[in-house]
């Protein structure tokens, strides 16, 4: 038992390590969050980025690509009940205000 569990703290810790410092580097969520705030005028949290991003899906890959989904839920939100979300991750931030 504590085999599974070293093992299933290893691998955790190694998916934060690559959402963090490999393709979903800093800058790489900055600039999703950039491009999400300049689409439709919302910040998503950068955990919901980055559960994006670990979602490793080949059409979620660009900033461009991940904020059109963001954007596109969260504007079909508001025709229905339930939060906005990108592939069963729930879009989390704040409206931000020009």
């Amino acid at each position: 038992m504590v085999r599974w569990f070293l093992v299933a703290i290893i691998s955790a810790g190694s998916l934060i390590a690559f959402v963090t410092m490999g393709y979903g580097g800093a800058s790489t969520i900055q600039a999703i969050r950039d491009a999400v705030v300049a689409k439709c005028s919302f910040l998503p949290t950068v955990s919901t980025i980055s559960a994006i991003l670990a979602i490793n899906d080949p059409t979620l890959q660009t900033a461009s690509q991940v904020s059109s989904a963001a954007c596109a839920a969260i504007t079909a939100s508001k025709n229905k009940r339930g939060p906005p979300n990108v592939s069963g991750v729930v879009i989390r931030g704040c409206p931000v205000m020009r």
